[in-house]
């Protein structure tokens, strides 16, 4: 089972010189961190104590060119390991060097130093398997006999040894050139029994702040004392107590007083990724986008002069009181080498940019808003002057920039522009079309900005704003760069947030408006104001003048307010994310609904295409009992709906649970004043069933997700603002620490959002839609009689099938071109869809002796083998999950 003992005691080895100090608590992420004695100090290194370079590094499969009791090595030049299905070695030399995994049956004495049997006792051998298939491979050719080569050797980030003890796991993994270890203690599972002995040491002995000390020929090894959560059953996270127990002159164990032996425990909360993104003063992260190869890109602001710029950049030098900001980080690498590209963009006042689009090539296009004089414009500008506006009418001009990060210094700015009146322009969103033009919205507070003759309205309609919708083609010169620009709204005030693009380059607006006049088309959902402040959704086309260009236009609320942030377009469905506190809202019959007594966020979709009566096909809202707001949503290819956004809280313990979330969240209690989320909906689902995963995400202050991207693998990329110094981040983040400054820090998560149970294995092979990603539909918990396998990215309208099995494998079978992760016993047949989706029910009955059992499943297909890149043999797979049955869900 997945509901485990989370024991982060393992997490801090480190090897000291006789007499240094404890590492900080803010290193006990590092399994292994060593801090050499002077004679043996690097000579490239000045100083004594100074710390041994680590080399990132992986666990690299036993294929054969080791002995056979040999699992995995990993190599961290001064350190390894080397795994075996009684445990470990742990390898401490003088120097850096190779660790030799042929003498790893008996202690390596040949090597200067130390090395350490951590083994356990009275257990049985764990199976053991690799987790976490990581780029790039090993090749053995060692010796003339050509029959013991090794090539294509798989690297994995993880390795699991399952159940050395019955109901308890131990999973290794390494971060940025050290390791970590968790003990993933089940419910009913024994902990008494679980003891690792220590051969290697003269002594082991515990300090008095609770750590565990080995002392070696090389220093002390020191494990600072161990961190432990337990969720109970209302899903609710908690820290318990946790300490190490001396259980022999080598041998030691974990005492956890706090724990309930039928608790649902949990372990694995799904954070894949997560940092801070600041310099002393902080930073503002409002838009985000994931590439194919994961790489993430950012756009925001910034008031530290200090952030990190990449060499090369279009600017390295902050300019003003606030620049805009653009970085793109590669979570795959080490935290050193994470930081690809990041460059200032501004004048000598402020700048921010809060919606951004990037190409195929990785050419990244920004909207925001600026009140410097001296923007930087480009000689192709639509408007090189800025045109007026303050900061105290909240604005200043509208501005649209493209950055190529493949070129060089100023080369890289290619296309810069103001747009505006003398009034006050704020843009929120933009898309770029087929043809590269840009087209963004906003709101405006002037009376001239700038219209185009076939607008579909040429004058500000009154009140504090008006909504602007703008296309610009930077491939036209001069005015003639603005083919389409209008007015859209009433005598009060109107915004927009949101933008979508359909193929045909209709543009889709939402956001809120106050006036009851705002224009409305007849095949509206609905034509008249329901309340103080509605949802405005408009779509133009830019291709048709004047009064036609105005291809459909609603209001969509109760008799409250509702504000809407976020959509996404997918086959001509809309699906609209923001927040909502009217009672009567419109929700449809089948949707996962919470009301409580604030206001909620709602996730709707609306067809336009159908009669007004029938355009709304799901809506639902739920939240807690204060304001809670959805800011960016996203729809993969099954039609799951992934919504993010923050929760408000009143600080009191009876709210502490209040938003819905799932068991094996990242977080199910709130932890500040106002916390993130991250929450998942199957509309074709029923009732409680429909929210798969969600979770808060925060710290002890003030956290907002503000945008989302899906990336290949099924996972979400969450970008936001928090100022709370204890934000979950993990130990390979970027930049781990929070600045500390007068303003907020940005931050980069990644999550799997897999819910409780279910564990990613290996990669997907190439299709000719890119890697397949294999998800589930909910927890696999006993009378699930609806819980599907499903898997994006398939060849469209395709036959092929599900591999069930019990096992995975530690390394892949190939053939025919794919990888095979699992052992299969018997196929399922499946069918995807024109999208490219596809679903496989597998009913759970509801027998509790199903509870911990397991099975995995990898999905395959017969693709095309033309055009590439479809696969050259016709067959692609999805990676594999290992699925463990659980508990009745509980909400």
């Amino acid at each position: 089972m997945e509901e485990y003992l989370h024991v982060l005691l393992v997490a801090a080895f480190c090897l000291t010189a006789a007499g240094s100090s404890e590492i900080p608590r803010s290193h006990r992420a590092r399994l292994f961190e060593r801090t050499s004695s002077p004679q043996d100090a690097p000579r490239s290194v000045a100083g004594a104590g100074a710390r041994v370079p680590s080399i990132a590094s992986a666990f690299v499969a036993n294929l054969g060119q080791w002995p056979e009791s040999v699992r995995f090595v990993a190599n961290l030049g001064a350190t390894s390991a080397i795994v075996h299905d009684w445990g470990w070695w742990l390898v401490l030399t003088q120097s850096p060097g190779a660790t030799n995994p042929n003498d790893a049956g008996s202690a390596p004495a040949a090597l200067r130093g130390a090395a350490l049997r951590m083994s356990f006792v009275d257990a049985g051998a764990a199976s053991v398997f690799g987790e976490d298939l990581q780029t790039g491979v090993h090749n053995y050719l060692i010796g003339r006999d050509r029959s013991r080569w090794r090539t294509d050797v798989p690297r994995y980030g993880a390795v699991r040894l399952c159940e050395p003890y019955p109901g308890i796991d131990v999973r290794l993994y390494e971060i940025s050139g050290h390791f970590e270890y968790d003990l993933l203690v089940s419910p009913g599972a024994d902990m008494g029994r679980l003891a690792i002995r220590v051969a290697g040491t003269d002594r082991i002995e515990l300090a008095g702040d609770g750590a565990l000390v080995m002392h070696t020929a090389v220093g002390e090894v020191r494990q600072p004392a161990p961190l432990a959560f337990t969720t109970d059953a209302s899903g609710r996270r908690d820290a318990v107590a946790c300490s190490f127990v001396l259980m022999g002159p080598d041998c030691y164990g974990f005492a956890v007083p706090g724990r309930e032996i039928g608790e649902d425990l949990c372990i694995d909360p799904g954070l894949v990724y997560s940092t801070f993104a600041g310099g002393s003063n902080g930073a503002v992260a409002y838009a985000t986008s994931v590439s194919d190869d994961g790489l993430v890109t950012v756009a925001g602001a910034t008031p530290s002069p200090d952030f990190p710029t990449t060499a090369g950049a279009w600017s390295r030098s902050f300019r003003g009181s606030l620049d805009a900001l653009v970085f793109r980080l590669d979570p795959s690498q080490p935290p050193a080498g994470q930081l690809r590209y990041a460059t200032f963009l501004g004048g000598v006042s402020a700048e921010s940019a809060s919606g951004m689009s990037i190409d195929a090539a990785g050419v990244v296009t920004i909207c925001g808003t600026t009140d410097s004089t001296d923007f930087p414009t480009t000689a192709n500008a639509f408007a090189a002057a800025y045109g007026g506006g303050t900061w105290p009418c909240y604005g200043g001009d509208a501005f649209v920039a493209r950055l190529d990060p493949s070129r060089q210094g100023v080369e890289q700015l290619v296309y810069a522009t103001y747009l505006g009146g003398s009034g006050c322009e704020l843009a929120h969103a933009l898309a770029v079309d087929a043809s590269q033009a840009i087209v963004l919205t906003g709101s405006t507070t002037s009376l001239d900005y700038p219209t185009t003759t076939g607008a579909a309205d040429r004058v500000f309609g009154g009140g504090v704003s008006d909504v602007f919708v703008a296309r610009l083609d930077p491939a036209r010169a001069g005015n003639e760069q603005l083919t389409y620009s209008t007015y859209v709204g009433g005598r009060y005030a109107d915004w927009a947030y949101g933008l979508v693009l359909c193929r045909a380059g209709l543009v889709t607006i939402a956001g809120f408006t106050h006036s009851d006049d705002y224009p409305t088309t007849t095949n509206a959902w609905r034509r008249t104001l329901s309340g103080g402040v509605d949802i405005n959704l408009t779509r133009i086309d830019p291709h048709r003048s004047g009064p036609a260009s105005l291809d459909y236009s609603t209001f969509f609320g109760g008799s409250g307010t509702e504000r809407a942030f976020g959509l996404h377009l997918g086959d001509d469905v809309l699906t609209i994310t923001g927040s909502a506190d009217s009672q009567d809202f419109p929700v449809t019959p089948d949707g996962y609904e919470i009301r409580r007594t604030g206001g909620d966020l709602f996730v709707a979709q609306l067809d336009f295409r159908q009669p007004a009566a029938r355009q709304l096909l799901y809506s639902t809202r739920f939240g807690g009992y204060r304001d809670d707001i959805g800011r960016a949503v996203d729809v993969d290819a099954s039609g799951s709906i992934t919504v993010v956004g923050e929760v408000w809280t009143d600080w009191q313990p009876i709210f502490f649970n209040e938003f819905p979330t799932t068991p094996g969240a990242l977080s199910r209690r709130h932890a500040g004043g106002i916390d993130g989320f991250v929450a998942r909906l199957d509309p074709s689902r029923r009732g409680a069933q429909q929210l798969s995963y969600s979770t808060l995400l925060g710290g002890a202050g003030t956290d907002v997700v503000a945008a989302l991207a899906l990336d290949r693998r099924g996972g979400a990329v969450v970008v936001g603002t928090t100022n709370s110094a204890n934000f979950p981040v993990t130990g390979d983040g970027w930049d781990t620490a929070y600045s500390g400054g007068p303003y907020d820090d940005a931050f980069v998560a990644v999550l799997d959002l897999l819910p409780t149970g279910v564990h990613r294995v290996g990669t997907s092979s190439p299709g000719c839609a890119g890697p397949l990603a294999i998800g589930v539909s909910s927890i696999p918990s006993i009378g699930s009689s609806q819980f599907a396998l499903t898997c994006s990215h398939a060849p469209p309208q395709t036959i092929g099938e599900v591999l069930i099995g019990q096992n995975v494998r530690s390394h892949p079978i190939r053939a025919v071109g794919v990888d095979v992760w699992i052992d299969p016993l018997l196929a399922l047949p499946a069918r995807s869809e024109a999208n490219g989706s596809a679903r496989v029910v597998l009913p759970i009955p509801y027998d509790p002796d199903l509870i911990g059992g397991a099975l995995s499943a990898q999905f395959c297909w017969v693709d095309r083998t033309d055009p590439p890149p479809c696969p050259p043999q016709g067959f692609s797979t999805s990676n594999a999950l290992r699925i463990e049955v659980q508990p009745p869900a509980v909400r």
